[in-house]
């Protein structure tokens, strides 16, 4: 490791892997698209706010959340996502379902929103509702997912959040997505515990003007995770700034 490094243990090292799962639906390009423009949220503020949506209030009293707000250019005291302006509509990209087997989405028409949803609970639209037909303006919607999968359309009434900010609204569309993806690459059920397979690890991360280390204990890493490929080393990171690489002792 550069001997010029700071140097910060945390016990959640695990959370540098979403970066790759980041990577992976292109929310920020990577060494092969340094033009991609991605995310305007810091990449840094991404691993910290869904870091916080999993692991809960006590991920804050770690080392890494200061790293974390270092790396993002903001304090301690500013929480992630701060000057993020997140679209006030969603739409899950086609390739995304991909993984997954074709089922019926329901959908609804309440509070002024166009909303379906996957049975596994995580938001496919979320979009202004149209004056016309609801019905006719989700058609148009599920034109861009022809082929995508077999769509059987339900009305249901929406259990989802009700208003929130923005930032907590955007969140919310793309934590389950993300919860119900890594389960699915990790083999995981719905009652497996996601935070700590995936983040509870022990770790100490070197940190430099270029580079990022993270130093984990191979003895302890989930084969899961292996075989996913989340340890892969993401490399050059053009919105970290950085090559960041995980190292296994």
């Amino acid at each position: 490791m550069p001997t010029d490094a700071s140097i910060v243990e945390t016990a959640y090292g695990g959370i540098f892997y979403l970066i790759n799962v980041a990577l992976f639906l292109s929310l920020y390009g990577d060494f092969m698209n340094p033009a991609a423009p991605g995310l305007a949220l810091p990449i840094w503020d991404f691993v910290a706010l869904f870091g916080q949506v999993w692991l809960g209030a006590q991920i804050a009293t770690d080392p890494v959340w200061s790293l974390l707000a270092r790396l993002a250019g903001r304090t301690d005291q500013m929480p992630p996502g701060t000057g993020f302006e997140p679209p006030d509509r969603w739409r899950v990209p086609r390739e995304w379902l991909t993984p997954f087997t074709p089922l019926p989405w329901h959908w609804s028409a309440e509070g002024g929103r166009l909303r379906a949803w996957w049975p596994e609970r995580f938001t496919l639209l979320d979009l202004p509702l149209e004056q016309g037909d609801p019905a006719a303006q989700l058609a148009r919607e599920c034109a861009a997912y022809a082929g995508a999968s077999a769509l059987d359309l339900r009305p249901d009434r929406w259990a989802g959040p009700a208003d929130t900010p923005a930032l907590a609204r955007w969140a919310g569309w793309l934590r389950p997505y993300l919860d119900a993806r890594i389960r699915r690459a990790l083999g995981l059920g719905t009652g497996d515990d996601l935070p700590a397979l995936l983040c509870e690890h022990r770790a100490r991360v070197f940190v430099t003007a270029t580079h990022l280390d993270v130093v984990l204990s191979l003895e302890q890493l989930p084969i899961a995770v292996r075989l996913a490929g989340l340890d892969r080393d993401p490399g050059w990171v053009p919105a970290a700034g950085r090559f960041i690489a995980f190292h296994f002792e």
